[in-house]
């Protein structure tokens, strides 16, 4: 199958067709919850309107939309909106910031795949800035021992 621009290969599960391996592979992982009874109502690409398409200089300008990757609801019966991701794009981080102001009672959770399993996608980002943080300490400490 052919790759998106992101590099991601489709993958088909049944008769679904997903952006992605790691989508497909969180589908799975949802999919176990829901027969388990941990949530209901699971949801692909729900669509959610950000903003409306309105008129300026007689010219109508198209409606804003975000379709995520999944919703369901968890076992206290809040709406959580799901998107698998390898990392944030800039229509993404706009995107997250007009669904965050429009629909505040719902969970929004950004996941990817970290070492086999899935994860908030800024815990990733904190897990990498302290790599780097403590690779450059070490180099500090090297050069100034002389042993570099």
């Amino acid at each position: 199958m052919k790759r998106n621009k992101y590099g991601a290969k489709k993958t088909t599960i049944g008769n679904i067709t997903f952006d992605s391996k790691m989508e497909s592979k969180y589908y799975l992982q949802l999919l176990t919850l829901q027969k388990a009874g941990k949530i209901t109502d699971l949801r692909l690409q729900p669509k959610y309107l950000l903003q409306e398409k309105f008129r300026r200089d007689g010219k109508t300008v198209s409606a804003i939309h975000y379709v995520a990757d999944f919703e369901y609801r968890n076992h206290n019966g809040l709406l959580i909106v799901v998107d698998v991701k390898g990392a944030e794009t800039v229509d993404f981080k706009i995107k997250k910031k007009l669904f965050l102001h429009k629909y505040p009672e719902h969970i929004l959770k950004v996941v990817t795949e970290h070492n086999g399993s899935f994860i908030d996608l800024y815990k990733t980002k904190k897990l990498e800035s302290d790599r780097k943080k403590a690779v450059k300490k070490l180099l500090k400490r090297a050069k100034g021992s002389g042993a570099a």
